[in-house]
């Protein structure tokens, strides 16, 4: 009893909520929209989580309570030339091993045991979860988030005053994520990192690319598009000159 009422409470969390009949298929083929971080809550048809296309702007994880459904997946994923953009791994507790705001798209034919606002605490501002309930598929999108500014020019907007709105910033005391470049090129005056800016979920930042051997051998400057809140890279456009 105390189950099937916590379940109800957390439906009643303020998030939109639309419950459709569609086909599992539609579910898969309408998540490779989606880059950035999708999880998986099952791993008992890797065939599915195959379907979802993992690849460079698309990393997919995939959790089970099973250990050899787990294994199973693992070995398909291998076969199928997916490890790395896509994993399999072990779920214990009832916590998503993520930190909050960093998931993109959360897929669960079968919760196993995840409370929907444990969900949405890893779903970034404006993601989606669909999960399968009483063998309807529901979907909830967590709203985007008022609190948290875009930093759009290089001191902060066309007033050029250097200071936004975001009412999150704070002292930093932990890491979102961690993605190359790990190391960075001497340029006697210009760093590796030149500049970053912000839009929309979106991080857009200048960096030098170039080994790092020597500072003599020439920079590769590229423009390099992420999402904020993941590091996922989206998209690279080399720049002239």
């Amino acid at each position: 009893m105390r189950t099937a009422v916590a379940f109800n409470a957390v439906l009643t969390l303020n998030l939109l909520l639309a419950m459709t009949g569609v086909a599992a298929e539609s579910i898969y083929a309408d998540a490779i929209s989606t880059d950035g971080v999708i999880v998986h809550v099952g791993c008992d048809e890797p065939s599915l989580i195959a379907k979802l296309q993992p690849g460079p702007k698309r990393l997919v994880l995939a959790f089970d309570r099973d250990v050899d459904a787990v294994r199973r997946c693992r070995e398909y994923l291998a076969a199928e030339g997916m490890i790395g953009p896509a994993s399999a791994a072990l779920l214990t507790g009832h916590r998503l091993p993520f930190p909050e705001n960093s998931v993109n798209l959360i897929i669960a034919p079968r919760v196993l045991g995840i409370r929907l606002d444990e969900m949405q605490r890893t779903l970034v501002p404006g993601g989606r979860m669909r999960f399968k309930h009483d063998g309807q598929w529901i979907t909830r999108h967590k709203p985007p988030a008022d609190d948290i500014d875009d930093w759009t020019h290089f001191l902060y907007d066309s007033t050029n005053n250097a200071v936004s709105r975001d009412r999150r910033c704070g002292p930093a005391d932990s890491l979102q994520w961690i993605d190359d470049p790990l190391w960075t090129r001497s340029h006697d005056f210009l760093s590796t990192f030149a500049v970053a800016v912000s839009d929309d979920g979106r991080l857009f930042s200048i960096l030098d690319e170039a080994p790092v051997a020597s500072a003599m051998i020439p920079p590769r400057w590229m423009l390099v598009c992420r999402d904020a809140f993941n590091g996922t890279v989206h998209w690279k456009r080399r720049m002239a000159g």
